[in-house]
């Protein structure tokens, strides 16, 4: 008998949980799976966490330097969308969860359904996702912002998403 949960756990979980088309958007994987495939393998196979037993834990920390920051948590929740589909809180929760567990926030301000206001509201650190295909005059309007208004550092990614959001994203949000 296991005491702890796995990745696995709770994938059944949520696949239990939520409607077949919403659970399908998070369980997508682009292309062929190849990466899908090969982080698991790593996860199942070669992670290796070692537990020390009847050790002196009262001063062990988990903090880490990232770009020069110190931040509490070495966790960091990667740029994502569309967490509405998993709660009705969406990114919000999210961000709460992350100043709680004192984990560095990703906000996908492209693809939230969130107002950018309600998750800046919110404590904890904080970095800004945005595309490289993104128009230069929107991108020379949000970078030079990002800095004043609390983000930590900028995220970027180079693909294209449009196509998988516009065909396969949204009409996930109309219910059938």
């Amino acid at each position: 008998m296991r005491n702890g949960k796995t990745l696995f756990d709770f994938e059944e979980l949520a696949k239990k949980s939520m409607m077949p088309h919403r659970f399908y958007y998070y369980d997508y994987k682009a292309g062929q799976g190849h990466t899908y495939q090969a982080c698991r393998h790593y996860f199942d196979k070669q992670l290796r966490i070692m537990p020390r037993v009847l050790m002196d834990v009262s001063e062990i920390s988990l903090k880490t330097s990232i770009l020069g920051s110190i931040y509490e948590s070495p966790i960091l929740i990667a740029a994502s969308a569309c967490h509405c589909l998993a709660h009705v809180d969406g990114e919000v929760a999210t961000v709460r969860a992350a100043t709680e567990t004192q984990c560095i926030f990703t906000y996908n301000w492209t693809f939230s359904n969130v107002p950018e206001e309600k998750v800046l509201q919110t404590l904890g650190p904080k970095f800004l996702h945005i595309y490289l295909t993104t128009p230069i005059e929107i991108l020379e309007q949000i970078v030079p912002q990002a800095d004043k208004e609390g983000y930590r550092a900028i995220v970027i990614t180079c693909d294209q998403p449009h196509e998988r959001i516009r065909d396969f994203v949204l009409p996930l949000f109309e219910e059938a």
